[in-house]
C-alpha cells in the first residue's frame, strides 16, 4: 500500500486523522477506539467487540477480522512485515497475525505479571513490554515462549505504550531448520519482523513459490534459503538464513544379484544421507530384517523376488525395492583326464556336463588355464603333474570337479646282476642258490637260463637247485612291468658252475693168519696207500655193522668160514665222489681172498639214474645190494642193468666171476 507522507496517524471522537502537513484529514472512519498501531504499509485498529480494523491509506478503514479471546490490554501494535500482535488474557498468550488476519504464531506467557484494565503494548526485538494500571512489565522471548518480570511502577493509572516495534535485526521466518521429506508437498514458511521480504535460495536445489511475508519451499537434497528486509526508512535491512534439512531415497547396492546362484549368499545393502533412524526390509519367504545392511545364506529358487526397504527420520520416510534373481547352478561337471601316461606324450582332459549352454574353465599346476572344453599338453613333463580343476560356468554360476594327473618319466633298461651261494664252485650233487638283483624300475619277471634253455618253472629272484653240471652256464632275464621304459627287458651276467670232484682213496683188506682155520683169531687190516687224513672207518659182517668197529683194523674171533668181512671207508675231505669206498675179504678154509678196489672192472656212471653200465673182460655175475646187505638186483654176464626199480639212495655193487670170487666191490648213487 502507499501511505501518504508523512504517515502520522492519530484517533479523534473514535475516528481515523492523518496530518497531511497542513492539517488534520479524516479518513472516514470511526471505530469508537483509541487503540492503534502501524507497521509495514498498515494501521491497524482495535475496535470494539474483538473487531480488528485494517486501513491502508487509501479509503475508509475497513474491517479485517474479528478476533476471539479475552484482550490482556486494550491495544495492537504492528510490525515492519505489516504484521499485527494482540496480548490476549484467554486464551493466555500473545499472537501474530499476518496482514491478511490469518494466525502465524503464538507465545505462551511465564514469570511475574499481572493483566491490568490499563492499556499499552510495545515490541522491541526479543522484547516485549506491557502496562497494567500502574504497572509495567517486561517480557523476553526465548523460542516460543515470553518470560516476564516487573520492570517498575508508574504511581498512576498509564494508557499507551509507544515502542520502535521489532527492532532491525530481528527479520526471521517462523522455521528455524525446515525438515523437508522427500516427494511431500511445498514447506509453507512465514516471515516476521518488518517488510517488504525478499526470499532466495543460498545454495542448493530450492525452489521458492510466492513471495511477501509467506512463501512454499521445496528441494530434493540439503539447501538453504535467506529471508530478507530491505525497509531502511523504518527497520534497516536485516537476514534470516533457514537451512532445510531433505531426507534422499536409501540408495539400495546387491553387488552379487547379476550373479547370485543357488547356495550363494545374498547381500542387500541400503543407505541414506543423512542416516535414517529406523530401516525395515521384507521380502519373499516372510523375509524381514531391521538391518540396512543385512544377508541371506544359502538362497534357493523360492529367495527370488523384490525386497522392499523403508526409512524413517524425523517423521519422514522414504521407500526403495530391488529385483532379485537367483539363477540355477549347472550341473557338476565330469572332469577326466588320459593319465597315466609317460612323459612326452600329449596330455589330454575331457569334460562332460549335461547343463544346456555352459561353458568351461580349467585350471591346474604351472599356471594352466584353458576355455576349452577338453584341451590338451602336448609334450607334457613330470612337472605338469597334479591336481586340475574344470568349472562349468552358466549366468556366472558354477560348480567345478578335479581330476588328478599322473605322468611317469621316461627310464632306461632295467639293470639286473646275479650271484650264487655257497658259489660256483661247488661239489657233485651239491644245491645252489641262485639271487637276482635289478637295479630300476617296478615290479619284475624273471626266467633262470642254463646254457641258453630256460629253466622250467624259475621265474622267481632267487632259485635253488641241485641239477647242474660242470661248466653250466647261467643267465637270468628280467622284464620290467614299470611304465615308460622303452626296453623293459635285460639279460644278466653269467656265472659258470664248476663241479670240483675227488676221487676216494684206494683201499684193501688183508687177514692175518694168511690161513684160517675155524677158531682162529683173525686180523682185518685196512691198507689205504693215499694215507687216513679225513678217514673214517666201518666193519661189517655178512651186511651187518659191527658195534664199536672203527678202528683201520679189526681183531676177532667170531667168524666163521663163509663169512663176509667188509670195511667202509668214508672220506670227510669236501668234494670227494664217492666218499664211501667199500672193500671184503669172504673167509675160505685155508684161503684168504684179497679184495681191492683197484682191478679192471668200471662200473659207470656213478652216481646214475635210470642205467647203470659194467665194463669187464669176463663172465661176471653182478649183484646190487642196500647197505644193510640186502640183495635188491642179480644178473649174470650183465653189461648193463636196469634202476628205475630203485629209490633215490646210496647202494652197494659186487661185482662176482664165474667161480663165485669176489672181483669188486664199489658204492653206487642213485638220482632221478
Amino acid at each position: 500500500a502507499t501511505i501518504p507522507s508523512p504517515t502520522f496517524y492519530t484517533v479523534v471522537s473514535g475516528g481515523y486523522y492523518y496530518y497531511n502537513g497542513t492539517s488534520w484529514v479524516n479518513t472516514g472512519y470511526s471505530s469508537g477506539s483509541i487503540n492503534i498501531g502501524g507497521g509495514g504499509g498498515y494501521i491497524y485498529g482495535l475496535g470494539v467487540f474483538g473487531s480488528i480494523y485494517q486501513y491502508d491509506g487509501t479509503g475508509p478503514a475497513s474491517q479485517l477480522t474479528t478476533f476471539t479471546g479475552t484482550l490482556g490490554t486494550t491495544d495492537v501494535v504492528a510490525d515492519c512485515a505489516g504484521n499485527y500482535y494482540l496480548l490476549l488474557s484467554s486464551p493466555q498468550g500473545l499472537y501474530k497475525y499476518n496482514s491478511n488476519g490469518i494466525l502465524i504464531n503464538s507465545w505462551t506467557l511465564s514469570g511475574t505479571f499481572t493483566f491490568g484494565a490499563g492499556g499499552g503494548l510495545g515490541i522491541i526485538g526479543n522484547t516485549v513490554y506491557y502496562d497494567a494500571d500502574t504497572s509495567i512489565y517486561r517480557g523476553v522471548i526465548v523460542g516460543n515462549n515470553i518470560t516476564f518480570s516487573l520492570l517498575g511502577a508508574t504511581g498512576t493509572t498509564t494508557r499507551d505504550f509507544g515502542t520502535c516495534t521489532v527492532s532491525p535485526g530481528n527479520v526471521q521466518a517462523n522455521i528455524d531448520t525446515i525438515i523437508y521429506c522427500n516427494g511431500s508437498p511445498g514447506i509453507l514458511v512465514y516471515a516476521t519482523g518488518i517488510g517488504p521480504f525478499t526470499w532466495s535460495v543460498l545454495n542448493g536445489p530450492a525452489i521458492i513459490s510466492g513471495s511477501g511475508d509467506s512463501i512454499t519451499v521445496s528441494s530434493t537434497t540439503q539447501s538453504t534459503i535467506v529471508l530478507s528486509s530491505s525497509d531502511s526508512a523504518v527497520c534497516g535491512i536485516n537476514t534470516d538464513t533457514i537451512p532445510m534439512v531433505v531426507l534422499p531415497t536409501p540408495l539400495i547396492t546387491t553387488a552379487n544379484t547379476s550373479t547370485l546362484c543357488i547356495g550363494a549368499t545374498l547381500n542387500l545393502t541400503a543407505s541414506s544421507s543423512p542416516a535414517a533412524s529406523n530401516y525395515y526390509w521384507s521380502g519373499p519367504n516372510s523375509f524381514n530384517s531391521n538391518n540396512p545392511n543385512t544377508s541371506i545364506n544359502n538362497v534357493s529358487f523360492t529367495d527370488s523376488g523384490y525386497y522392499y526397504i523403508t526409512d524413517s527420520l524425523n517423521g519422514c520416510g522414504s521407500a526403495d525395492s530391488v529385483h532379485v534373481i537367483v539363477k540355477p547352478n549347472p550341473a557338476v561337471p565330469i572332469a577326466t583326464t588320459n593319465t597315466p601316461i609317460c612323459a612326452g606324450d600329449s596330455l589330454k582332459f575331457t569334460a562332460t556336463d549335461t547343463t544346456v549352454g555352459v561353458s568351461f574353465g580349467w585350471t591346474g599346476p604351472g599356471s594352466f588355464t584353458s576355455s576349452s572344453q577338453n584341451p590338451n599338453i602336448a609334450n607334457a613333463q613330470t612337472n605338469n603333474a597334479g591336481t586340475y580343476t574344470v568349472s562349468a560356468i552358466l549366468n556366472g554360476c558354477i560348480e567345478s570337479a578335479a581330476t588328478n594327473a599322473i605322468i611317469n618319466p621316461v627310464l632306461g633298461p632295467p639293470v639286473i646282476n646275479i650271484s650264487v651261494s655257497p658259489g660256483s664252485n661247488i661239489c657233485a650233487g651239491d644245491s645252489i642258490t641262485l639271487s637276482a638283483t635289478a637295479n630300476i624300475g617296478g615290479n619284475f619277471s624273471y626266467q633262470w637260463i642254463r646254457n641258453g634253455i630256460n629253466i622250467s618253472g624259475a621265474t622267481s629272484a632267487a632259485f635253488t637247485t641241485a641239477f647242474v653240471n660242470n661248466n653250466d652256464i647261467i643267465t637270468c632275464q628280467v622284464k620290467s612291468t614299470a611304465p615308460c621304459q622303452d626296453i623293459d627287458s635285460a639279460i644278466s651276467n653269467a656265472l659258470t658252475i664248476h663241479i670240483v670232484s675227488y676221487p676216494p682213496p684206494a683201499i684193501s683188506v688183508t687177514t692175518y693168519p694168511l690161513y684160517y682155520t675155524p677158531g682162529d683169531t683173525v686180523t682185518f687190516s685196512a691198507h689205504v696207500p693215499n694215507g687216513n687224513v679225513g678217514l673214517t672207518y666201518s666193519w661189517t659182517k655178512n651186511g651187518i655193522i659191527i658195534p664199536g668197529a672203527t678202528n683201520s683194523t679189526l681183531t676177532t674171533h667170531n667168524v666163521s668160514v663163509g663169512d663176509t668181512v667188509c670195511l667202509i671207508v668214508h672220506s670227510s675231505i669236501p668234494c670227494t665222489f664217492p666218499d664211501s669206498l667199500v672193500a671184503c675179504v669172504e673167509l675160505t678154509t685155508g684161503i684168504s681172498n684179497l679184495l681191492s678196489s683197484a682191478n679192471n672192472i668200471k662200473i659207470y656212471p656213478n652216481p646214475a639214474s635210470t642205467t647203470l653200465y659194467i665194463d669187464a673182460s669176463e663172465q661176471i655175475d653182478v649183484r646190487i645190494l642196500s647197505m644193510d646187505g640186502k640183495l635188491l638186483i642179480r644178473q649174470l654176464n650183465a653189461k648193463q642193468i636196469d634202476l628205475s626199480q630203485l629209490a633215490n639212495g646210496t647202494y652197494m655193487v659186487k661185482v662176482y666171476d664165474e667161480k663165485g670170487m669176489l672181483l669188486k666191490i664199489e658204492k653206487l648213487v642213485k638220482l632221478q
